[in-house]
């Protein structure tokens, strides 16, 4: 005779989509709805401190600029602080090319409280100063088409 265990293990991922162009914003609101409070949509950009810019372009164009529509931005420490998030299992980062004002406003004040890094890089300089800080506080880094994965090193 044998006997049959069944174990379900449940996992509550919390998600905090920052999404600052106000068409895609209401796409987001809706395609999240699905996990209630699970996700919290911010209508923000991410950058190296808590300011406004503007943004302009579309899809795959779209980026900080000197015109466009405004829109507020916030960075990693104050959304760590503010929905109190000790560590970060995965952040993804397509932000338009802010990537370089943040991996430049000292980002090992928060990159040791990130397991995964899932960024995409705009621009070969962008990409190499991205692969100095990185590779400073501990992360191995592959690339995937247009996206890099980076995951902390085992010491």
């Amino acid at each position: 005779m044998s006997t049959t265990s069944e174990y379900v293990v449940y996992s509550l991922l919390s998600v905090i989509p920052l999404e600052p162009n106000p068409e895609s914003y209401i796409m987001a609101k809706r395609n999240l709805e699905p996990y209630g409070e699970r996700s919290i949509l911010l209508k923000k950009g991410l950058f190296s401190n808590e300011s406004v810019h503007f943004f302009s372009g579309s899809g795959t164009a779209a980026s900080i600029s000197s015109s466009g529509f405004e829109i507020e931005c916030t960075t990693i420490p104050s959304l760590m602080e503010n929905y109190s998030i000790p560590r970060i299992d995965i952040l993804k980062m397509d932000i338009e090319g802010a990537e370089e004002a943040i991996f430049k406003s000292k980002p090992e004040n928060w990159l040791n409280r990130i397991e995964l890094l899932i960024i995409e890089i705009h621009g070969a300089n962008i990409e190499s100063l991205i692969y100095r800080v990185l590779n400073e506080n501990g992360f191995s880094m592959k690339q995937y088409r247009s996206v890099w994965y980076c995951w902390r090193s085992e010491k």
